[in-house]
């Protein structure tokens, strides 16, 4: 994805896929909002778009991909954040595949 500005879920979709480390697919919140999942059960990784509010140094304005994660294993635990830097998202992606259980060693072979 060259440019977050115009980018569709699409694109998000083929991005997070071309990382093969977990398989994506889409899907949509209860509010509607497209978005690209990696689940299993009780487990899972969102993407989708957000925009930073104006207010943010230097980022304010600007869209950026959020990245949600969902551990229902035991006690519920999560996390979200937001960034321009598709090479955060992809190391996080990573890293939260592996604490998840969500890494698809196939995908890595080839």
């Amino acid at each position: 994805m060259d440019d977050l500005e115009y980018a569709t879920i699409d694109d998000l979709l083929e991005w997070a896929n071309g990382l093969n480390i977990c398989r994506f697919e889409k899907s949509k919140r209860a509010d509607g909002e497209s978005i690209v999942v990696c689940a299993k059960p009780k487990v899972r990784i969102e993407l989708g778009f957000g925009r930073f509010f104006e207010s943010v140094p230097d980022v304010g304005g600007m869209r950026g991909v959020l990245l949600d994660t969902h551990d229902y294993r035991g006690d519920y635990s999560g996390g979200s954040f937001m960034s321009c830097d598709l090479d955060r998202i992809k190391e996080s992606i990573e890293r939260n595949a592996k604490k998840l259980g969500l890494i698809e060693q196939q995908l890595r072979l080839f």
